[in-house]
């Protein structure tokens, strides 16, 4: 096998076009990424692209199913296969002498001729593809000596195959060949005519000024424009090369790649950004993310108001700083996901430190995020302030507390009606003084109601029923049975308590015990009256 190889010459910028007649050229577009991959599997050769590092990164069917590719290189080159292992085994160093000049950016475009028995079976072209921030090169295969006949069957293939717009012009700007219609306006009705009339106004002067970039430097310009279809408005990603034959610039090619569906997605996505962004700063709830190293990274307005600090003082510094130290013990290894072992964790009980110094307490869920090594790589924080609720519990406690001091140091039985559920809340001394255990005597009123004496409960019941009724307070005395079925005097006091509505909410008093008492009386009664009948039954001298 032997080779020839014959190299473009060098241009200022700006890629190469493969020959095409009528200068209707279109393959200055053939190094620009996106051209290529939309056309890379329809194209009548095999062709392939290697990145920086000569690695192939993607190839066409034809070059998959080519036999001569085989011939070329000994083997079947596929994705991910080196060509340098493929160059040194086949002894060609024709090839890597083009393709490093080709990577380095030093040579536009190389062709090398195979022949066998001096007969010229094909051509192995390469020429630059730009790959991101780097350079690749573009490899295709063609059978045969490619003369024009085939050059423009390869140039009118490639146009055929893209789904894109395309557009060569003169130096004067006017349309020379047009692939399809964009419109409703034939391709056919547009060629002769100035391109930049058929360019939006909003569009206009970005465009005319990017094809007078083109035409007299030879760099490539990009623009966007918006054209009204049957299908409704379309938004297209236009970009602009030169036209080059030989080392001057005969016109420019523009290609027009419709973005319409990647222009809504993105608007959709802004829309849903603002919208999310707006919910957050509006939550009635302090929000904020933490990073997997522990930073800050956002905070919503709500934290920021109940915190006392500004945005600029909060992003970036670690959560860990506005806790207070038995806060960090709980999580400082959480925030790195040694304890949020869960997805989502609730209510963990955390102190902040204010601004001003103070204390906040909250109650937190967190929710992390995990890369794909299950990795944690942030925290979202969801907390609420529960400061005025703790205060109001400790302060409930303390009532409590001294309450039930008060009960303990009392002789009487205290007792708490409520009027809508019907429930006694009967103090344990209470429940004492009738000999029973504190599980012994129901908590309800008709435990009360059927331990009165048969004498007295119809006026103590009575009784009852005129406070509830009035504002007097109530104040009596009545028997109650105890455990034993013996009877005990009691006084029994109480006030109900009214809703707005003037409604009786609840009735609350006490019992107390005047059994001694009133054996004392009745002593005294007795003694009284047994005096008497003996003065009585004195004569009178």
């Amino acid at each position: 096998m032997v080779s020839t190889m014959s190299k473009t010459s060098p241009v200022a910028s700006g890629p190469v076009p493969v020959p095409s007649p009528a200068e209707q050229a279109v393959p200055s577009a053939l190094g620009d990424s996106s051209f290529f991959k939309s056309v890379l599997d329809h194209l009548p050769v095999a062709a392939a692209v290697c990145d920086a590092e000569a690695k192939l990164i993607a190839v066409n069917h034809a070059w998959s199913t080519d036999t001569a590719t085989v011939k070329l290189f000994g083997t079947r080159l596929s994705i991910g296969d080196t060509l340098a292992t493929a160059i040194q085994a086949s002894s060609w160093p024709e090839l890597n002498n083009a393709l490093q000049a080709i990577l380095a950016g030093s040579t536009e475009q190389s062709r090398l001729n195979v022949a066998q028995h001096g007969s010229i079976y094909g051509q192995l072209r390469l020429a630059p593809q730009p790959l991101g921030d780097t350079q690749g090169a573009l490899l295709t295969w063609i059978d045969g000596d490619l003369g024009a006949d085939d050059q423009q069957a390869f140039a009118t293939a490639v146009i055929a195959s893209t789904a894109d717009y395309l557009f060569v012009l003169d130096r004067t700007g006017r349309i020379r060949y047009q692939n399809r219609a964009l419109g409703d306006r034939p391709a056919e009705e547009c060629v002769g005519q100035p391109f930049l009339n058929f360019i939006s106004s909003e569009s206009h002067e970005s465009a005319k000024q990017g094809l007078e970039t083109v035409l007299s430097t030879g760099a490539q310009a990009t623009y966007e424009d918006r054209h009204v279809t049957r299908d409704g408005e379309r938004v297209f990603e236009s970009r602009i090369a030169p036209l080059i034959r030989g080392t001057k610039i005969v016109g420019a090619v523009v290609n027009n790649s419709d973005v319409t569906v990647r222009y809504r997605a993105q608007a959709d996505a802004l829309e849903l950004k603002e919208r999310y962004e707006n919910l957050f700063n509006t939550m009635p709830v302090m929000l904020s993310a933490v990073d997997g190293e522990g930073r800050i990274v956002n905070v919503n307005e709500h934290w920021l108001k109940k915190m006392g600090y500004q945005r600029e003082e909060v992003l970036g510094r670690p959560g860990k700083d506005f806790l207070t130290p038995q806060s960090q013990l709980i999580s400082n290894s959480g925030l790195k996901g040694e304890t949020f072992v869960q997805d989502d964790t609730k209510d963990i009980a955390l102190q902040l430190k204010h601004s001003d110094g103070h204390l906040v307490d909250v109650l937190a869920a967190a929710s992390t995020e995990r890369d794909p090594d299950d990795k944690v790589t942030g925290v979202q924080l969801r907390m609420i302030d529960i400061t005025d609720r703790n205060r109001a519990e400790a302060a409930l406690r303390k009532s409590e507390a001294r309450f039930q001091r008060a009960v303990r140091g009392t002789s009487d039985g205290l007792w708490d009606w409520d009027l809508e559920s019907g429930l006694v809340w009967y103090a344990p001394r209470f429940k004492e003084l009738l000999g029973f255990a504190p599980d012994e005597f129901a908590d309800n009123f008709v435990s009360f109601r059927e331990a009165l004496h048969p004498d007295d409960r119809g006026s103590t019941l009575a009784a009852i029923s005129q406070q509830l009724d009035g504002n007097q307070a109530l104040d009596l005395e009545c028997r109650l049975r105890t455990k034993t079925g013996t009877y005990k005097w009691f006084r029994l006091r109480g006030l109900a308590y009214k809703g707005d509505d003037g409604t009786p909410r609840r009735m609350a008093g006490s019992f107390q015990d005047i059994t001694v008492q009133k054996h004392a009386d009745q002593a005294l009664r007795d003694n009284r009256n047994f005096y008497e009948l003996i003065l009585d039954s004195v004569p009178d001298h």
